[in-house]
């Protein structure tokens, strides 16, 4: 079935905004992986449930965007959207994608610390009430 020219292009420009979401998420990976540890077993594995998962997130795209229509050009943009979102954008995503999830992990520690340290509080209240009792019974 021939699809006009503009619905083509409608499609192709909706697979280049895939390839621009797979190189967010590839990103955020990045960041939660931790290039550190890139030689052992978990990384391969972890590597792989990530590129099933974006396969899976292209699909359900591809699925709600273009009826599932795929024809070279769908993987061309989803190629091309991933290719110019690690030339030109990657850098600038990465930075603000680790200044806010560094953000996130300073805030939650600092809310943990917030509920810990009253329950801290009444830990060594309750310690020194239960101490104090069982000196009290021992001296009666």
């Amino acid at each position: 079935m021939t699809l006009p020219i503009f619905t083509q292009f409608k499609y192709f420009i909706s697979t280049i905004s895939v390839g621009f979401i797979i190189g967010i998420f590839y990103d955020f990976y990045r960041i939660c992986s931790h290039d550190k540890f890139r030689k052992n077993i978990l990384t391969a594995i972890s590597d792989l449930l990530f590129w099933i998962l974006m396969s899976i997130i292209s699909f359900i795209f591809m699925v709600y965007t273009n009826n599932l229509n795929l024809r070279y050009y769908s993987f061309l943009g989803i190629f091309f959207g991933f290719l110019i979102y690690s030339k030109y954008l990657s850098k600038l995503f990465y930075g603000i994608l680790n200044s806010i999830l560094y953000v996130i992990i300073k805030l939650l520690s600092l809310i943990l610390k917030i509920i810990y340290l009253p329950l801290k509080f009444a830990l060594v209240i309750l310690r020194s009430f239960v101490y104090y009792l069982l000196n009290f019974r021992r001296k009666n």
